[in-house]
């Protein structure tokens, strides 16, 4: 009997010590296991966890680390999908009362000749109100294709300043192409000191014609509104010169027929008027015109500009069918400053 007993009571004693080493076996697979927690399958039932914290390790995943430099050893399985760039659409502005291309530009953080290359068929020197313009993104990526034309050097003269009736005054400046190609996108800037408000005033100055052909000039003018001070100085500098392609084809040949200038000499002119008249001839009309200008330039016995005229055919254009054309036209120019000595006509066609 007490055999008996002492080997009940010896595996008693064992079988507590084995449940003894399960339970801590089970409370170490719970800490060491990855991601396992109070909620872990692997736990038994009566046995608390360790009031320890338990440390987990994170796990940094590619969308993580795609935001930072990876460092050796640590090689990234893919390579994260790059953000879409933004792509700025050119834009559509209408012009306002009292706008000029130049405002236009510098408030849409263009440069003047990235404007004046985009709308080609727009007057800049006779913006209509309402007129549409075509305003260049200046965040898009230039087209190879479409690229803005390199400017180009051209001769500027002095300003020649004369003061009018109303209490303003018409500035002129002459440009001269010295170049072997044709010039467009004419543009100065002329700045006027004396004013009391301010001590220089500033107005951008734009020829008649947008074409300025090899070996010509042509003046570009600026109107200062009223009050114009007594006594001034008057300073010029080219803005824009764009040389044109040769391979161009919005200018159609275009030249000037029995001109006829008659400077009026009366009592009362002085020599302060001509009237000029003549025909314009189109020797190639391919394709339909859009417009035909003829600009009159009088110059005074010293060669300076003192009046400037421009004739607009207007919506009265041949429709463009091959053959020669002669189209008629007349205008008369004035001087604002001494009397007229003679008068150069320009001519320039666009065609569709």
């Amino acid at each position: 009997m007490r055999r008996t007993h002492a080997i009940n009571v010896l595996c008693l004693i064992l079988a507590l010590s084995l449940t003894a080493c399960t339970a801590a076996s089970s409370r170490d697979g719970m800490v060491n296991a990855p991601g396992a927690g109070r909620g872990s399958a692997t736990s038994t039932a009566g046995i608390q966890p360790s009031p320890s914290p338990v440390r987990l390790t994170p796990f940094l995943t590619s969308t993580l680390r795609s935001s930072r430099t990876p460092q050796p050893g640590n090689s990234l399985s893919g390579s994260p999908t790059p953000f879409p760039s933004l792509t700025p659409t050119p834009r559509t502005y209408k012009v306002a009362k009292g706008d000029d291309m130049f405002g236009i530009a510098l408030r849409h953080g263009i440069p003047l000749e990235v404007l004046l290359t985009a709308n080609p068929t727009v007057d800049p020197g006779f913006l209509s109100v309402g007129t549409e313009l075509k305003v260049p993104a200046s965040m898009a990526t230039p087209d190879p294709a479409q690229s803005t034309p390199t400017p180009v050097p051209v001769e500027v003269s002095p300003p020649d300043c004369y003061p009018v009736a109303d209490g303003g005054l018409w500035c002129f400046l002459t440009a001269a192409n010295p170049n072997e190609q044709a010039v467009e996108n004419l543009s100065a800037q002329i700045l006027v000191s004396g004013f009391t408000d301010s001590p220089i005033a500033s107005q951008t100055a734009f020829p008649p014609l947008n074409l300025l052909a090899p070996g010509s000039a042509m003046p570009m003018a600026a109107y200062f509104p009223p009050p114009v001070p007594e006594h001034f100085n008057a300073h010029g500098q080219l803005l824009t010169a764009l040389l044109l392609p040769n391979d161009n084809a919005r200018y159609a040949p275009a030249s000037m027929e029995n001109p006829t200038i008659e400077i009026q000499d009366g009592p009362f002119q002085e020599g302060k008027l001509a009237r000029v008249s003549g025909t314009v001839r189109l020797e190639e009309a391919s394709g339909p015109l859009r417009l035909l200008w003829v600009a009159a330039v009088a110059y005074d016995a010293a060669g300076k500009v003192v009046g400037l005229r421009k004739w607009d055919a207007g919506s009265d254009l041949p429709d463009g069918e091959a053959g020669a054309l002669n189209i008629p036209f007349s205008m008369t120019v004035y001087s604002l400053g001494p009397a007229i000595d003679r008068v150069e006509l320009l001519v320039e066609a666009q065609r569709d």
